[in-house]
């Protein structure tokens, strides 16, 4: 998985390993701190850390495009996520989002996809963590979760293992793409 608390590798995902690694070979001790996405432009810009791991485009909401530098650490696929059960073998074919209008969505707080989804009419319930998202998907209060299929399928084995038989991607073809980058302010280019 992408990067989360709990996950692979030294328990961060796979990106955190690579700047973790990345810095230790400068000689350089950093501390990951997780925090919802749409914090980390905030807290970026108010100087509280010296880099942020998230998409360029989540920081350029919050910083202006020429104080930011990034680096591409990544890419992502997303995909719709459901429970096989939850739609007694009639899911919806979502060809565009205007097919899931009528379905909540389980999202992530931040996410710069939110704005395609409100232009389509489809009903998001954002929240902080995946974690979130999986347990409200578990008991049925969103229709689908919008993940890396990678992370939602590593996420359902290790949580609720018996119903991974249950678990299902909607398409074949991911929904969006996007980068996972780490964010500097160009006034703090030491680091």
């Amino acid at each position: 998985p992408i990067e989360g608390k709990g996950l692979s590798g030294n328990g961060k995902g796979y990106v955190v390993d690579i700047v973790e690694a990345a810095y230790k070979a400068a000689g350089v001790d950093i501390n990951v701190v997780f925090q919802p996405m749409k914090r980390s432009a905030i807290t970026l810009g108010e100087g509280k850390y010296f880099a942020s791991i998230a998409s360029k485009e989540i920081m350029y909401r919050g910083i202006p495009q020429e104080h930011l530098d990034c680096l591409n650490i990544s890419y992502y696929y997303i995909y719709l996520h459901y429970f096989k059960s939850h739609f007694h073998g009639k899911v919806p074919v979502v060809e565009d989002l205007s097919d899931l209008q009528g379905y909540t969505v389980g999202d992530l707080i931040g996410n710069p996809l939110i704005e395609r989804y409100k232009k389509a009419g489809v009903q998001l319930d954002g929240v902080s963590s995946n974690e979130l998202n999986l347990k409200k998907l578990v008991h049925g209060r969103i229709d689908f979760w919008q993940a890396v299929s990678l992370t939602a399928f590593f996420m359902v084995e290790k949580t609720f293992p018996e119903k991974l038989h249950d678990f299902a991607s909607i398409n074949d073809m991911p929904l969006f793409g996007g980068s996972v980058d780490l964010n500097f302010l160009k006034s703090h280019q030491e680091y």
